[in-house]
Formats: structure tokens, sequence, C-alpha cells
């Protein structure tokens, strides 16, 4: 996966909320509830996990289809 302008595009369908986490070099993609700082955070199902990849918020614009964004929480 390719982060950045001129990089790849991730879209999201019926998913509300994301939990965005870094474990090791991977960031994983979990399901959230869109709270931000709660004791579930990052404990949703994993929808992705982008290998080797950092994933931060400048991201979401340039990586993330603009038809649907959810509510995005990083750790």
């Amino acid at each position: 996966f390719l982060t950045g302008t001129g990089g790849d595009i991730i879209s999201f369908s019926g998913i509300a909320a994301i939990d965005v986490v870094q474990s090791g070099s991977n960031t994983l993609f979990r399901v959230g509830d869109g709270i931000a700082g709660n004791i579930g955070f990052g404990t949703g199902a994993v929808l992705i996990t982008l290998a080797n990849t950092p994933f931060t918020s400048a991201d979401i614009t340039t990586n993330i289809n603009p038809s649907n964004i959810p509510i995005f929480q990083f750790s």
C-alpha cells in the first residue's frame, strides 16, 4: 500500500468509525465506536492490515475515498 499523493485509495462502505492502531511496522484498521479515548479502543474486528506501512491522519485526505469517510480515531 502506498500512502500520500498519487498513492492507493481505500474505500469503506457501511463503516461508521475506524480505530487506526500501529502494531510494530504495520497499521491496523479496526471497527471502532467513534469515541476517543475509551477503554474499547482498538479492540474491534480487524478490517485491514497495512503491512510495513504507517498511516497518519494526514493520509485520510489523499488515501481514503471521499465519497464515504468514517470517523477515524488514532492511537
